[in-house]
């Protein structure tokens, strides 16, 4: 599963709107909407938001080897 869509499938599962990540991020919805959408790499930001305010584990982003 790509970055992209293990974003998409975190954010299903807390109900977190593209809105709110936005808002509590400081990146725009478009942004967000094209993260998800797997044609823009998640940031750091967004990253950091997931990890202090949702407590998730962001090793699920990353590939396994």
């Amino acid at each position: 599963m790509k970055s992209h869509e293990r974003l998409k499938m975190t954010m299903d599962q807390l109900k977190i709107s593209q809105e709110i990540l936005s808002s509590d991020s400081g990146v725009s919805q478009p942004t967000i909407h094209r993260m998800i959408k797997g044609t823009q790499n998640l940031n750091f930001k967004v990253l950091n938001v997931l990890r202090n305010k949702y407590k998730v584990d962001l090793n699920i982003f990353f590939e396994q080897k």
